[in-house]
C-alpha cells in the first residue's frame, strides 16, 4: 500500500508551476487534493477562459480523494494520516494552521512567486516546515528549500518553436490603483517602449498579456483602456489567459517584463528579455543584468547575450539551465522525510 500526501491548492496561478511535481508524486503515494481558496468550486475566475481545473480534470485518475473545502480549510479529511503535505502557497492563509496543528508529517510551502514579500521567511512552525525558494539566492533560512520552477521544465520541449510576436507583460495599466508603491503602465509607458520600431526591428506584432485580477471585476475595461492609449498604426494584440504559457512564451522573439514569475520563462529559454525597473517586484530578478528603464529596452534586446544570464539563472533558479527543477524537488521532498520529526 502507498504511503498517502496531501496537496492543498489555494490558487491556480500559483499553483501551475508545482502541477508537474504534483504528477511526480502519484507515481510513489496516493495523493488526495484539497481545494480552497481560489480554486473553490464556486470561485469565479475573473480572467477571459476558465482554465483552472484542466489539469486536475486531464488527469484525474492519478489522484486519490478530492475535496472542495470552500473559502478556507475549516475540517480535514479523516483519518489525517498523511506522510506529508504540499501546500501550493507560503502565505499565512486559508486556515493553514489548522492544517499544520494536525499534521504529523512535514508540511512543504510552495514559493508564492518572484516579490520582495517574506513569505518564504516568516512562517515556519505555524503554516509550514519548510518553504521553497526558487534558488540559492533566496535562502535566507534553514528551512529554506532551493527548489526552481517545476512547470517550467517543460520550456525545453520548445526551443525550437517559430518566433511570432515581441511580448510584453502587463502588471498594474494606467486605469487603476498600483501597490507597493509600482509604478503603472501607463500612456507615457508604451510610449516610451516605442512600439512601432519594435514592429520594425522584429517584423512582428506585439503580444500584451494582461494578468486576470479579481478586484478589477473582469478584464474587458482593460482592453478600452489600452485602446485608448496605443497608437492606431501600432500592430498589437492583448490576450488573457493562456492555456499553455510554455509555449506562447516560447513564440516570442523578445520579452519585456515588470519584476515577475512569468518574466523567468524566458529567461531560462535565452530569449531576449528586458526588465522594466519598477513597475514590477524586482525580488529574484535583483541581480538579472538586463534591468533597464523603458526608453532603455530595445537598447537592452539589441545588447542581450545569454552567456551573460547564466550566473543569474544558475544561482535563481535551481535546475534552470537543466530543465530538472521537478527531479530536484521531489528528491528534496524525499530527503527530507527520512530524517524529519516535529
Amino acid at each position: 500500500m502507498k504511503d498517502k500526501v496531501l496537496y492543498i491548492a489555494t490558487h491556480h496561478r500559483i499553483g501551475e508551476r508545482m502541477y508537474p511535481l504534483l504528477l511526480k508524486l502519484t507515481e510513489d503515494y496516493l495523493v488526495d487534493i484539497i481545494f480552497t481558496y481560489k480554486m473553490r468550486s464556486d470561485y469565479k475566475w475573473p480572467g477571459d477562459e476558465e482554465i483552472r481545473y484542466n489539469f486536475f480534470n486531464r488527469y484525474r485518475d492519478r489522484f486519490n480523494e478530492m475535496y472542495d473545502a470552500g473559502y478556507n480549510i475549516r475540517s480535514l479529511p479523516q483519518p489525517f494520516d498523511y506522510s506529508f503535505v504540499v501546500y501550493d502557497d507560503n502565505r499565512r492563509s486559508h486556515n493553514m494552521e489548522l492544517v499544520y496543528a494536525n499534521s504529523k508529517g512535514p508540511i512543504f510551502a510552495a514559493n508564492h512567486g518572484n516579490t520582495n514579500q517574506d513569505h518564504a521567511y516568516q512562517h515556519d512552525k505555524t503554516v509550514y516546515d519548510y518553504s521553497f525558494v526558487f534558488g540559492k539566492d533566496d535562502i535566507k533560512a534553514d528551512f529554506n528549500i532551493a527548489g526552481g520552477i517545476p512547470s517550467n521544465d517543460a520550456l525545453k520541449e520548445y526551443r525550437n518553436v517559430e518566433k511570432k510576436h515581441i511580448l510584453i507583460i502587463g502588471n498594474f495599466l494606467g486605469n487603476r490603483n498600483t501597490v507597493l508603491g509600482l509604478k503603472a503602465q501607463d500612456k507615457n509607458f508604451f510610449d516610451s517602449l516605442n512600439l512601432k520600431e519594435l514592429n520594425s526591428k522584429y517584423n512582428l506584432p506585439v503580444v500584451i498579456k494582461l494578468k486576470s485580477r479579481e478586484d478589477e471585476r473582469g478584464y474587458k475595461h482593460n482592453l478600452e483602456y489600452l485602446e485608448s492609449i496605443i497608437d492606431s498604426d501600432v500592430d498589437y494584440r492583448v490576450v488573457v489567459d493562456v492555456e499553455n504559457d510554455n509555449k506562447f512564451i516560447a513564440e516570442s522573439a523578445a520579452v519585456i517584463s515588470p519584476g515577475s514569475t512569468l518574466a523567468l520563462k524566458p529567461i531560462q529559454l535565452g530569449i531576449p528579455t528586458a526588465i522594466v525597473d519598477g513597475y514590477g517586484q524586482i525580488g529574484t530578478l535583483r541581480k538579472y543584468p538586463y534591468v533597464c528603464q523603458p526608453n532603455q529596452v530595445i537598447e537592452y534586446l539589441s545588447n542581450y547575450n545569454f552567456e551573460d544570464t547564466k550566473e543569474f539563472i544558475e544561482n535563481a533558479i535551481e535546475g534552470g539551465l537543466t530543465f530538472n527543477s521537478t527531479k530536484i524537488m521531489f528528491e528534496k521532498i524525499k530527503d527530507v522525510c527520512t530524517h524529519f520529526s516535529r
